[in-house]
C-alpha cells in the first residue's frame, strides 16, 4: 500500500505556475527567441562562408608556410568544431526558451506561447537571411557552389 501512494503522488499534475511566473515567462520569451533565432542564423551564415572559403581557399588571415595549409584542414573537422560552437550556447539559449514557454503557457505543455514564439522566431530567421542574402555576394556565390544551381533558380525557389 505505502508503494502504491508513493506512485499516486509521482504521477499527479504538478501545480499551476503563479502569476509571477507567468509573467516572467511572457516577458523572457520573446527574448529568448530572439536569441535562438540569431544564435541560429549565425551558424547558417558561418557554415555557408565557411564552405565559401574553404572552396575558394580565401582564409587569408594565415600567412603561408606557418604551418597551417587550408588544403590541410578537413571540411568535417571545420564543420564540426563550428557544430560544437553553436551547441555550447543553443543548448542553454533553447532549454530557457522551453522553460520560458512553459510558464507564459501556465504550466501547460503546449499553447498560445508556442505558436507566437515560433512564427516570431522564423520572422527574425527570415529577415536576417534575406538581409544577409542581399548584401553578402559571397553568400549568393557560396550557395550556388553548394547546391550546383544558378543564383537566378535559388531566388526562384524562395
Amino acid at each position: 500500500m505505502k508503494h502504491a501512494n508513493r506512485f499516486a503522488a509521482a504521477g499527479a499534475p504538478a501545480q499551476q505556475p503563479g502569476y509571477v511566473a507567468r509573467v516572467a515567462g511572457g516577458v523572457l520569451l520573446p527574448v529568448f527567441t530572439v536569441l535562438s533565432a540569431v544564435w541560429f542564423t549565425a551558424l547558417v551564415l558561418v557554415l555557408l562562408s565557411g564552405w565559401w572559403a574553404l572552396e575558394n581557399g580565401q582564409f587569408g588571415f594565415w600567412s603561408h608556410g606557418h604551418g597551417f595549409n587550408t588544403e590541410d584542414l578537413p571540411r568535417w573537422l571545420a564543420l564540426v568544431a563550428v557544430l560544437a560552437a553553436y551547441a555550447l550556447l543553443a543548448l542553454p539559449i533553447g532549454a530557457a526558451r522551453r522553460a520560458a514557454r512553459y510558464y507564459a503557457n501556465g504550466g501547460l505543455a503546449h499553447g498560445w506561447a508556442d505558436l507566437w514564439s515560433a512564427l516570431l522566431w522564423i520572422a527574425i530567421v527570415a529577415v536576417i537571411l534575406f538581409v544577409a542574402w542581399r548584401y553578402a555576394p559571397w553568400l549568393q556565390q557560396g550557395l550556388h557552389e553548394l547546391l550546383g544551381t544558378s543564383t537566378t533558380t535559388i531566388v526562384v525557389a524562395i
